[in-house]
């Protein structure tokens, strides 16, 4: 029987010596892919890169900006000021009609200052009178309807629009003393 086990451990060692170099076939091959995957990994991203590259060159050639030149520049800032002198004088104008519209508010309100100051002066003396002791008793018995009572129908009328006269007459002379 040793024939037999030494022939066994012969076909074991050789079974395993094979296998070895097998897997060892296949670790290189393997290898070798992740190798050649890798490269084409490596290769299609420079072709992306590159492409991109060139994509780029390509929008930056057809859109391409020319430096202006001095002249061009020159001509552009004149159009420019040209506009903005035409803007600036419309706005001159402007504010010479703001003003002028302005200067005429001014005379109006200081000719209703004026007027009002007169007839503050003109009312002033009637008030005066008004306020006098007994004014405002005589009127009213003197212009009060029913202090009329025989008169005709006429005079009624004429009478009550008098008496109601005199009543605004002596409501204004009260706001006025409430305001002085």
């Amino acid at each position: 029987m040793p024939g037999f086990f030494a022939e066994l451990r012969r076909g074991r060692d050789a079974g395993l010596a094979q296998y070895s170099r097998r897997a060892g076939d296949m670790q290189a091959e393997l290898r070798e892919r992740e190798q050649q995957a890798k490269d084409e990994r490596d290769r299609r991203r420079r072709e992306a890169e590159e492409a991109a590259i060139s994509a780029r060159e390509e929008a930056a050639a057809e859109n391409q900006w020319d430096e202006p030149r001095a002249d061009d520049l020159e001509g552009d800032a004149r159009e420019r000021e040209i506009g903005l002198e035409g803007e600036l004088r419309e706005r001159e104008t402007e504010l010479e009609e703001h003003r002028a519209l302005q200067a005429e508010a001014a005379n109006e309100i200081e000719r209703l200052t004026a007027r009002i100051a007169e007839l503050e002066a003109e009312c002033k003396p009637l008030v005066q009178v008004l306020t006098m002791p007994n004014v405002k008793t005589s009127l009213m018995k003197r212009f009060f309807p029913d202090a009329n009572a025989g008169a005709d129908p006429e005079t009624m009328r004429t009478l009550t629009e008098m008496a109601k006269v005199i009543n605004e007459a002596y409501a204004i002379v009260e706001k006025i003393q409430a305001s002085a």
